[in-house]
């Protein structure tokens, strides 16, 4: 996946596809639903846009020797997930409702968020002499295209056509799913036996981040008080971040492959960590069952 190759120039339109797929899951509604809950949106989406980054850069000081795998914690950190947190938290029988909410307007705000925080991550790698950038007007251009724009037309198309989004929404639950492990084999695969090293340098670091964005999830349930279906949205929703778009962004537009690298790290060990929520909620269920709500589609 060299930078030029016919693979790095085709990653954006598959991650368009994929994000237009997420569209067709969408409804006007979702965004409505905004305003009922409020509260929990906004902090939770304080910590998996603010919290959380800067972990990641507290991380990146900790491995600026290695500056590509620094930057590329950093902009994992940056990417909340996708449709992936609403498949886990319709598994853990959380709050779907609230899930597809919040990966409706973090999917708008990132579009500011992951150049900005990117940016810092840069600047405080500046002494490394990388030469990467990553232009904040071509990168808000580059993911509103392939991002925001791909979002709005699958909510078209499920407005105009709502049969042939229902119809195709698990096949491009299925794509999604192909797409970030062909990505994840296809970046393992390029870098070869440099990538057990890399995975020896970066992946407790990796581990690190996931721990802190579901302790961070947890801190905020508990701090609000949200109840059983709530906290585990909020878990998963922190804990579950985007390698997709991330090794996109890495490949495609920073233009390196190194940076890459902890996000199929971390594709490798977000399911293990999905799970573990998911299993451990359904457990709390049935150990209280009927005590408090669980809101599912």
């Amino acid at each position: 996946m060299g930078e030029g190759s016919i693979v790095t120039l085709v990653l954006p339109y598959l991650l368009a596809l994929v994000m237009a797929g997420m569209g067709m899951t969408l409804r006007p509604e979702d965004f409505f639903r905004v305003w009922e809950n409020r509260e929990k949106m906004v902090v939770i989406l304080i910590a998996q846009l603010v919290f959380l980054p800067v972990c990641g850069l507290l991380l990146l000081l900790c491995l600026k020797d290695q500056p590509a795998l620094a930057l590329g914690l950093v902009l994992l950190s940056a990417c909340p997930g996708g449709t992936t947190s609403n498949l886990f938290s319709h598994l853990a029988r959380a709050n779907v409702a609230l899930s597809i909410s919040l990966t409706s307007v973090a999917g708008i705000i990132t579009v500011l968020t992951i150049p900005l925080w990117v940016n810092i991550a840069l600047w405080l790698l500046a002494d490394s002499g990388s030469g990467w950038s990553l232009p904040f007007v071509d990168t808000l251009q580059s993911l509103v295209i392939y991002t925001l724009l791909p979002v709005l037309v699958g909510m078209q198309i499920k407005w105009h056509w709502p049969r042939f989004a229902l119809a195709a929404e698990k096949p491009f639950s299925q794509f999604a799913l192909l797409f970030m492990v062909l990505l994840t084999v296809g970046l393992i695969l390029s870098q070869g036996a440099e990538f057990i090293v890399f995975v020896k340098q970066v992946g407790a670091y990796v581990l690190l981040l996931n721990t802190a964005a579901i302790a961070i999830g947890a801190a905020v349930a508990y701090a609000y008080r949200f109840d059983r279906a709530d906290t585990a949205t909020a878990i998963i929703e922190v804990g579950i971040q985007n390698s997709a778009m991330a090794i996109v962004i890495a490949t495609s537009l920073i233009k390196s492959e190194a940076v890459a690298v902890p996000a199929a790290v971390y594709s490798l060990t977000m399911y293990l960590f999905g799970f573990v929520v998911v299993l451990l909620h359904k457990h709390k269920i049935k150990g209280g069952a009927g005590q408090l709500p669980c809101s599912i589609d």
